[in-house]
């Protein structure tokens, strides 16, 4: 190991609120990959391609952390579960429980569960939905040790606060996902900031458009899927066609471009 990788791991051992930055393909990815393989107990995120609505996130949380360990804990999971069945969830209660079960994982397994959030930037998009602070939810971690990384320095460093941070100037080959960074993903990355550009609402559509690639679904579907009422899904829906992203044939709805269904499949999904 080079001098410069002991220093990015030693520096995540180091603190517990740590981020890495750096240009594209500086190999953030990488450290925080390293040093989440090397820990007892680590859950790894990649936030690029993580649902970001309170519900969604929540629900995908609980799933990936139950790929790391059992989780004893019934009581915040049977309130998130209740409170799902609900048409208009307590947002700000269903985070709070799945952030508090990243201790609660850490105290039964009886030992620091370590949180590797890549693209840490775009947890903040939460902050869209009405009331939530991203902040509060992780200063109250106590078994918990979050290392991040991110492209966007300045804006982390006035949004993490409490966090430490190292910046990765050289460039190394990186070993982010190569199917984003092709040049048909750059494309379809291209055209899909340009769509939600001239869309309200970015984080629920972003977060609807893989649920619709790969197969067709109706509305009472995907309004099951998303927590939302038929009503406020349909307008998510419509403002999608109105930026031609996706169709509806059939009383179905598509991704209209074949090259963007494969994109959310294999990229975004």
């Amino acid at each position: 190991m080079s001098r410069e990788a002991t220093t990015e791991q030693e520096f995540l051992d180091k603190h517990r609120f740590s981020c890495l930055t750096g240009p594209l393909r500086s190999g953030k990815t990488w450290q925080l990959r390293k040093h989440h393989d090397h820990a007892a107990l680590s859950l790894f995120l990649d936030l690029e391609h993580f649902p970001l609505s309170p519900e969604l996130f929540s629900i995908t949380l609980l799933a990936e952390l139950r790929n790391v360990a059992p989780i004893k804990d019934k009581a915040n999971i049977g309130f998130i579960e209740n409170e799902l069945e609900k048409i208009k969830p307590d947002q700000k209660a269903i985070l709070e429980r799945a952030f508090a079960l990243l201790d609660i994982v850490a105290k039964e397994q009886g030992k620091e569960l370590q949180l590797h959030l890549d693209n840490v930037e775009r947890l903040f998009d939460l902050e869209n939905f009405r009331g939530i602070r991203v902040m509060p939810y992780l200063s109250a971690l106590k078994q918990t040790k979050v290392a991040g990384t991110s492209n966007y320095p300045s804006f982390c460093r006035e949004k993490l606060k409490g966090f430490s941070f190292e910046t990765l100037a050289h460039r190394t080959a990186g070993r982010e996902k190569l199917a984003a960074y092709s040049e048909e993903g750059l494309v379809c990355r291209l055209h899909l900031e340009r769509s939600l550009g001239r869309a309200r609402g970015q984080t629920l559509l972003a977060a609807l458009l893989p649920i619709i690639s790969g197969q067709a679904a109706t509305l009472t579907e995907l309004s099951r899927k998303m927590f939302r009422s038929a009503p406020v899904t349909k307008s998510l829906l419509q403002r999608l066609m109105d930026v031609d992203l996706i169709e509806r044939r059939d009383r179905k709805f598509y991704i209209k471009d074949p090259l963007m269904d494969r994109y959310f499949k294999e990229v975004e999904r």
